[in-house]
């Protein structure tokens, strides 16, 4: 689904609930009206038309109308409640109910002088006989209090149509449902005036004043962090310009910082051959007097640029939101046993993210019907940090089944002495080592038939291995995943056919392996992996025996063991599926998260959405499993996903979609292209100036609207900053 080509710039979002009334909790993608007019006009033809054929009042027709989508048009919710109000969309919608000319009233309420400028939506009713008109209002002004002037409004100019309106109709976490309407109306206004605004001229008096507070376009905690990562980028690059002239110029880019910059200045004079500590520090002391506010810290960075240096992709890495406490407590007792050690945040996060892709290499003859297609549950995944802020989770998740893999070896050591030929056992190993060479790694993977993990702790391994042969291993990688068949042949004889590869992959690695790995955003990779992304201080923690954790390595032995029974216990076909309503929240979340993404990072992404939707399906199947296999009973040849584990996969991949995007954004361009280079360096430019502006006291809705990016986006570049 492609939302129609419109230009709003006005960021306003609702929260999307699927199944029905009953659902109280929403789809993770917020929709914007674009979207939803899209959703209104095209879609919902069959059961719009199901209700208005029921008899009025009658319990079939309240039934189906309950089993509608719906949103809430007041903003967006963590739950259909007033308290888990996230952020406000500035709507008040006119319910108008049992109208007898809806199209004289459509008419009244486009024409009326003050609200039709402000009317962002509007819709006929799923009864068939009301309409919905939203209106923008001012923000600053309580939600009940701008309905009550609305209503004060049409009373006074509209006395015909006030009888019509649901005048309690004032709560904001009030539901919508969301019917067929072809002809929806969606006001492509670039601007839309709330209805009755406040006078903010003081407010912008007040803005302007703080603007003016700072001295130089860059500066307070967001000049620092970026000077930070542009150092270190040079720090890595080596040869940069070290002429006089260019030196004395870095020189006042770091003065403008004050003292902040004299070690900054240092650490980069550290590069040339000519670096003399004492004259450096003399040079700089003059620099720093002789400053006269003419230039900041930004002719630095362009010096950077010139130089073909950029920051790396750990200083683009946002504070990426965290997997929530409500998720572990609707996992399976296992995983929340495998959880339980780590302390909330991050680590236990890397923990859950490790072991669902350990577990997803452990039951190959379990499966599930995706897209016309029998898809097991493997995954890849990768946790993306800076070097010691606590990825070494994972290495639990890779204990959880050695035990299984070491039985396997020993089954192919002792099938290897009952024989005189010297055949390879199949299934001989579980963990396939990165640290080989591509045709090995092949060959490993073709004497399990086709199955494996490959566990490593510094993405770098496999990424050595893959520069050895590159095209045919990534190529493999990316077929892999889908259960593509694959065809390897050599001169030299070597031929392994792969009919059904099943991989799975967990790694662990700096923001710059991942580039060593994966070349650009647009190598098929990149969209294949679940990424778990943050950027943490170094922080020392209780290595002492008194520090909570215990005997680690018991208490894994333990759970490892029941990895083993698992194994064991789902050794026959099983055949995973979604109920119907689940399949609808899975596609409706896609069509509006991929519309979303295309809209605020381009075409490119497309692929991470459309894989994201594989992978939220393979997360469900193994939650499913999982689930499935802590019963005593045998596990049943059919199971269908129920929805508490529907909802936490969905929930878990819909974060780390989120974290995907932060990594997508800071991934080089492929082939050196130069229209790509400038939409990054635009990017990286236009996020510093959502944080200026932040900081200089502006709300993201204001900031969304003076840079043309959407509002969601604004609060993902500016949060903790």
């Amino acid at each position: 689904m492609k939302p129609p080509n419109l230009v709003m710039s006005y960021q306003m979002y609702f929260s999307y609930f699927t199944g029905g009334i009953q659902n109280i909790y929403p789809l993770h993608q917020p929709i914007a009206p674009h979207f939803l007019y899209y959703i209104i006009k095209k879609r919902g033809i069959r059961k719009t038309e199901e209700l208005r054929a029921l008899p009025i009042h009658s319990p079939a027709r309240n039934k189906v109308k309950h089993s509608l989508d719906y949103i809430t048009p007041g903003g967006i919710f963590t739950k259909r409640a007033a308290q888990y109000l996230v952020s406000r969309s500035g709507i008040i919608v006119l319910d108008f109910d049992h109208v007898p000319n809806l199209r004289a009233l459509r008419k009244v309420m486009l024409a009326d002088p003050i609200l039709g400028p402000s009317i962002a939506l509007l819709f006929k009713s799923p009864s068939g006989d009301g309409l919905k008109v939203f209106v923008v209002t001012d923000t600053t002004l309580e939600h009940e209090l701008n309905f009550k002037i609305l209503v004060q409004h049409l009373t006074a100019y509209h006395p015909k149509w006030i009888k019509y309106l649901d005048t309690q109709a004032c709560d904001i976490a009030r539901a919508c449902f969301i019917p067929h309407d072809p002809d929806v109306y969606l006001n492509q206004n670039e601007e839309l005036t709330p209805a009755f605004p406040t006078d903010h001229k003081h407010l912008d008096e007040q803005n302007a004043n703080v603007a003016g507070t700072s001295s130089r376009p860059h500066s307070g905690k967001k000049a620092l962090a970026d000077t930070e990562a542009w150092v270190k980028a040079v720090e890595l690059a080596g040869g940069f310009p070290d002429r006089y002239a260019s030196w004395v110029q870095i020189g006042f880019a770091f003065a403008s910082l004050g003292e902040i910059g004299r070690e900054y200045f240092h650490r980069v004079s550290r590069v040339s051959p000519k670096y003399n500590r004492r004259e450096c520090e003399k040079k700089f002391s003059g620099l720093l007097k002789d400053y006269d506010g003419r230039t900041d810290i930004g002719s630095f960075f362009g010096l950077c640029k010139k130089a073909g240096i950029l920051p790396s992709a750990q200083h683009l890495l946002t504070e990426t939101p965290i997997i929530p406490n409500q998720v572990y407590g609707a996992l399976p007792k296992f995983l929340q046993s495998c959880c339980q050690p780590f302390a909330e945040g991050r680590e236990r996060d890397v923990m859950l993210t490790s072991t669902l892709g350990i577990l997803s290499g452990c039951f190959p003859t379990v499966i599930g019907l995706y897209d016309g297609s029998w898809v097991g549950t493997n995954l890849y995944s990768f946790i993306v940090a800076p070097a010691a802020s606590g990825k070494s989770a994972m290495k639990w998740a890779y204990q959880l089944a050695y035990p299984l893999h070491t039985a396997l070896v020993k089954e192919r050591i002792q099938a290897d002495k009952g024989t005189e030929e010297e055949t390879p056992c199949l299934l001989h190993q579980l963990y396939l080592p990165a640290n080989n060479s591509a045709a090995g790694l092949i060959k490993a993977l073709a004497d399990n038939e086709g199955r494996g993990i490959v566990c490593e702790t510094e993405a770098d391994t496999l990424s050595a291995t893959l520069k050895q042969d590159w095209g045919n291993f990534s190529d493999l990688l990316r077929k892999a995943f889908h259960h593509e068949p694959y065809t390897y042949q050599r001169k030299t004889g070597e031929y392994y056919d792969l009919a059904n590869p099943k991989l799975s992959i967990v790694l662990t690695g700096t923001p710059g392996q991942v580039t060593s790995l994966i070349l650009s955003a647009e190598d098929g990779l990149f969209s294949r992996f679940l990424y778990y992304t943050f950027n943490a201080p170094p922080r020392w923690r209780d290595v002492g025996p008194k520090n909570g954790l215990g005997d680690l390595s018991a208490y894994f032995d333990k759970l490892a063991a029941q990895v083993s029974l698992f194994a064991a216990k789902a050794n026959k076909k099983t055949i995973i599926s979604l109920s119907e309503d689940q399949w609808q929240t899975l596609n409706t979340e896609g069509e509006i998260a991929l519309a979303s993404a295309i809209a605020e990072l381009g075409d490119d992404v497309a692929s991470v959405v459309k894989r994201w939707g594989l992978m939220t399906f393979r997360l469900a199947m193994l939650l499913t499993l999982i689930r499935g296999l802590t019963k005593k009973s045998e596990l049943p040849e059919t199971i269908r996903c129920n929805e508490q584990d529907f909802a936490t996969a969905l929930s878990i991949s819909s974060l780390l979609r989120e974290h995907a995007y932060v990594l997508f954004e800071s991934m080089p361009v492929q082939g050196n292209s130069n229209t790509k280079l400038l939409q990054q360096e635009q990017r990286v430019a236009l996020r510093a100036q959502a944080i200026d502006l932040k900081e200089q006291g502006l709300g993201s809705t204001t900031i969304s609207k003076k840079l043309g990016i959407p509002r969601q986006t604004i609060v993902r570049w500016t949060q903790n900053n």
